[in-house]
Order: C-alpha cells, then sequence, then structure tokens
C-alpha cells in the first residue's frame, strides 16, 4: 500500500467547506415539474406574472421608440428607456386610481410628497446605480423580467444583432412578413394609433427629460391606461388574434399546434356553462373530472389539462405527507434528533389505525388494493380535507387521495403515457410512474406498503432532490438532516397548486371584455365563443 510521507516541517490541513445555509426553497420533492412541463406547453407565450394583455402592444411600441428617441446601440441605454417607462406608468396609473400595474408601492411614496414634478431617475436607479429599492429590483425591469421570454416566444419581439450576426443586447418589434401571423411592428402600430400625436410626445419627452409633473399624469392618462383596451381598435383584434394565433414549437422539429387556442375555447366554453365567476382551480380540476373526453371523444388539450391536474393532486398529497410527517417529528423531538425507523413505524401505525377508524380496512394485514374501491369522497373533497387539517388526519387524507387517483386513473394510464410521449415531454418522475409501482406493490398488506412509500417517496425522495438542487455550493433545501439511523427536523414545507398560467389568461379575457369584471362571459365573449367553434 503506498503511504504518503510528510517532509520536515510540512503540513496538511484537511479540507474545510463552506458552512452551509438552509434556505426555503419550492418543490421538496422534486414533482411539480410534470405540472410545469404541462401548463407550459398548453399556455406557450404567457407565465404567471404577465398580468396585462396590452403590455403584449406596449412594449412592441415601446421598443420602436426607442431608436427615435435615443441612438445608442449601448444596452444600458436601451434599459434605462425602458425603466423610466415603466416607472412613469406605476405613477400615471397611481395619481389616477388605476390598479394592478407593477412598481405602485414607490409611485405611491412618490406621490405622498407635495412635489408637483417628479425625477424619474431617483425612482430607477440609486445614486451608486443599483437598483435595490427603486421601483423594481431587476435591472432590466418588469419588461426582463416578467414579459421578454413570454413575448419572444410568441413572436413579437426580437434580439438585434451585428453585421457579423452577434447579438447585442438589444431589442427590436418583428417585422410584419406574414399577414396571417400577428407581428411586433403591427402591434406597435396599433397601439401608437391609439394615443394622441401629443399625448405620444408628452410621453416621450418625460422619458427623455427624466422629468413629469402631476398635469402630465393627468393628460397620459387615458392613453396609457394599460388596463383597458377599446373593443372597437385595431389594437383589440391584433391582440384577440394574438392570443388564439398558432403556438410557436416549443421543440424544434415540432409541428405547430393551437393548444392556447384550444385551451381559450374549453374555458370559455366553461365559463358559458357555468354561467358565474370562474377561476383557474375550478377550470383545472373540471378538465381533470372530465378525463380528457367531450362527448365521450379524447380531445388533445383537454387531455393535457387533466394530466396537468391528475399530476397536481399526487404531488399536492405527497407534499402533505411529507408536511405532516416532519410536524411528528417536531412533536416527538422538538429540533432535537430521533430514531429514523422509529418514527417511520409510528407515522404508518398512526395511519393505518386512523384508515381502519374510517372503515377502510379492518386489519393491518389487508392488501393495499382493497382500499381502492372503499375511497368514497371525491378528489376535490379529499383535496379540501388535506388544505383543513394537519398532523395525522392531514397524512389519512392524503393517503386516500393517492388511493383515488389510482382508483380513477389507472384504467387512463396508457393513453396518458402515449399523450406525454407524443407531447415529449422530460420526465423522471411524474403521476403514471407512480401508477406503474404502484402495480408492483398493490398486493402487500397496508403497513409494508405505507413503510416502504415513506421510506422511499417521501424522506429518501427530499434527500436526493434536496442535495440535486445545492450541488457544488453550500444552500441546502433539506428539511430534515437525516444521518446515521438519525433524524432532525429544520423546517416546514406545506403542500399547495402551481400556478397553471390560467388565472392570468382570465385577467386577459377580462381586459378584451370577453369575460366580464366579475369573471362571466360577456356578450362580447359569447360571439367570440361562437366564432371560435369554427376555427377549432
Amino acid at each position: 500500500m503506498t503511504q504518503t510521507v510528510l517532509r520536515n516541517n510540512e503540513i496538511r490541513l484537511p479540507f474545510l467547506g463552506a458552512k452551509i445555509n438552509f434556505i426555503g426553497g419550492l418543490d421538496p420533492l422534486g414533482l411539480q415539474n410534470a405540472s410545469e412541463q404541462a401548463y407550459s406547453r398548453l399556455l406557450p407565450g404567457l407565465n404567471n406574472v404577465t398580468g396585462l394583455i396590452r403590455s403584449y402592444s406596449f412594449y412592441p411600441w415601446l421598443l420602436s421608440q426607442y431608436p427615435k428617441s435615443i441612438v445608442s446601440t449601448d444596452p444600458s441605454k436601451q434599459k434605462q428607456f425602458i425603466r423610466r417607462a415603466e416607472f412613469l406608468n406605476a405613477l400615471i396609473s397611481q395619481s389616477n386610481g388605476i390598479q394592478g400595474i407593477n412598481g405602485g408601492t414607490l409611485a405611491a411614496k412618490f406621490l405622498e410628497e407635495e412635489n408637483n414634478s417628479f425625477d424619474l431617475q431617483k425612482g430607477i436607479y440609486n445614486s451608486n446605480g443599483s437598483t435595490v429599492d427603486t421601483y423594481w429590483k431587476y435591472p432590466f425591469g418588469i419588461f426582463g423580467q416578467y414579459y421578454l421570454g413570454s413575448i419572444r416566444q410568441i413572436g413579437i419581439i426580437e434580439e438585434v444583432v451585428d453585421s457579423n450576426n452577434i447579438l447585442l443586447g438589444l431589442y427590436r418589434p418583428t417585422k410584419q412578413t406574414d399577414h396571417s401571423i400577428v407581428s411586433g411592428d403591427s402591434l406597435a402600430k396599433a397601439f401608437e394609433s391609439n394615443i394622441s400625436d401629443s399625448n405620444r410626445l408628452l410621453y416621450l419627452k418625460c422619458i427623455e427629460s427624466g422629468i413629469v409633473n402631476r398635469n402630465n399624469l393627468k393628460q397620459l392618462k387615458d392613453d396609457f391606461n394599460l388596463r383597458e383596451i377599446d373593443q372597437t381598435t385595431e389594437e383589440w383584434n391584433l391582440l384577440t388574434k394574438l392570443l388564439i394565433s398558432t403556438d410557436t414549437p416549443l421543440i424544434y422539429g415540432e409541428e405547430p399546434k393551437n393548444r392556447r387556442k384550444e385551451t381559450i375555447f374549453h374555458l370559455m366554453n366553461f365559463a358559458s356553462d357555468t354561467n358565474r365567476e370562474i377561476n383557474d382551480r375550478e377550470f383545472t380540476m373540471w378538465a381533470y373530472d372530465s378525463k380528457g373526453l367531450i362527448n365521450e371523444n379524447e380531445d388533445e388539450c383537454l387531455s393535457g389539462w387533466y394530466y396537468y391536474q391528475l399530476n397536481e393532486y399526487w404531488q399536492l398529497a405527497c407534499t402533505a405527507i411529507l408536511h405532516a410527517s416532519i410536524e411528528k417529528l417536531q412533536d416527538l423531538a422538538g429540533t432535537g434528533w430521533y430514531p429514523f425507523y422509529e418514527l417511520i413505524e409510528i407515522i404508518s401505525s398512526e395511519i393505518t389505525l386512523s384508515l381502519k377508524e374510517n372503515g377502510l380496512i379492518e386489519s393491518e394485514n389487508d392488501e393495499v388494493i382493497q382500499i381502492l374501491d372503499k375511497v368514497n369522497s371525491s378528489e376535490k373533497n379529499l383535496y379540501l380535507e388535506i388544505m383543513n387539517t394537519l398532523g395525522i388526519q392531514r397524512s389519512n387524507s392524503s393517503f386516500k387521495l393517492l388511493f383515488k387517483l389510482l382508483k380513477e386513473n389507472t384504467i387512463n394510464a396508457e393513453r396518458l403515457r402515449q399523450y406525454v410521449s407524443e407531447n415529449q415531454y422530460d420526465l423522471s418522475k411524474d403521476v403514471l410512474s407512480f401508477i406503474e409501482e404502484f402495480q408492483l406493490t398493490e398486493n402487500l398488506s397496508i403497513r409494508p406498503f405505507l413503510n416502504d412509500f415513506l421510506i422511499e417517496n417521501i424522506f429518501f425522495r427530499h434527500k436526493h432532490i434536496a442535495y440535486r438542487k445545492m450541488g457544488l455550493g453550500n444552500q441546502s433545501t433539506e428539511k430534515f438532516i437525516l444521518e446515521e439511523g438519525m433524524i432532525r427536523m429544520i423546517d416546514l414545507f406545506g403542500p399547495g397548486f402551481t400556478g397553471p398560467r390560467v388565472g392570468n389568461l382570465i385577467t386577459y379575457l377580462k381586459d378584451l371584455q370577453l369575460l366580464s369584471p366579475e369573471g362571466k362571459i360577456s356578450k362580447v365573449g359569447i360571439d367570440f365563443l361562437e366564432k371560435l367553434k369554427y376555427d377549432i
């Protein structure tokens, strides 16, 4: 065996790593990826924070004005131009009672001062050029953080390149090359047609000078209200057309599809049938209940939303079990150490007793497969139970939801696997893998099943995900420390659904007056839906 010999006066020190910092983190079991891929495919060009449909015409217009106002290829100049415009919008909105415009907190503070005029530069940069505690911390403003990715994906802006095809970090609206496609240039022109020349010049003057007064804010209110769009205008027509346009493929070589248009069709049909205010979760739960079928025929788009909500129920139930399990650890040991496998036995014993008290099993020797037909509560009611209980009751409701999902969806698993494959989802762990794995354990008695599930799918799964997220860094999202058969609590993390972008889509439909402010389908929406039926 080779031995290392220390030379005279040589000292070898052990490697000392940086101290690990524990942070909150999201998705502690790494099960939300399937849901996120699903809604990304179904609603491309949107995200969960792009809350204003008129921004899809405003930003192309603003970018079209940049080279007219400032002749510079320095990206920092365009960033300043956009940041001044966004803070100006916030001041216009706050001073005129227009809600839902980002940057309003700092704008309100400016307006509380007795000054008649305001320095935009003081709202967008600190004296040292930093953006902390300004109207928006992200250097490229609301545009860069919230809208850039989505409006590039939907095809209305592009990054500028030089003569050597090198990206310059500048953006401009796309040119009109096909009249069947909504371009950034056409949206910019439509936006400009809805503002007066005097207000256009005033708005740009305020940006260029960096100064705006209270009279300016009042004068600019109507033209630069990003919450209202006149439905008799070309801007309204183009924004509506943009929403239902063919999706830009997310995968190279993929055939263009119309998932966004079809989602809008299903959402508005749902609104029409319910004739009351709707929300995003009601829609996805309705899609789940439909099992992706319309009049017993499979619908690809609705199947996507069925798969999304199925995965949501599953990831929520698993996360709730993790939360309840760590809560039990906290009850037993506080923040101290506790034997890991003893904890597993205690939790599975309590769940088994609860299942017996609920009439789902007669003894712990019952096979798991026997439980499935005894869960009579709906998925929605079990979800509500999970969210309104803690401890063993939460774990019990979570396992009941898992059993219910198996009972109602195993028959559709192969159809959903085909959907996932055809849409090229990149998945290693989703609800379909759970359904497949269950077939190997369905004849186990309840206690061994619970023990294995808790160890492999909850505790070990979380450790694996937390280590993967940490990588070579020193920030850990671990909710517990597990060492040499002992476990110690670090933090709790509650269950919840992901945001499927449908909420923002509903907001867009309200801004376009296709839905009323209360979320019901409007007269304009009924006419729009009727036309859409023949275009799906």
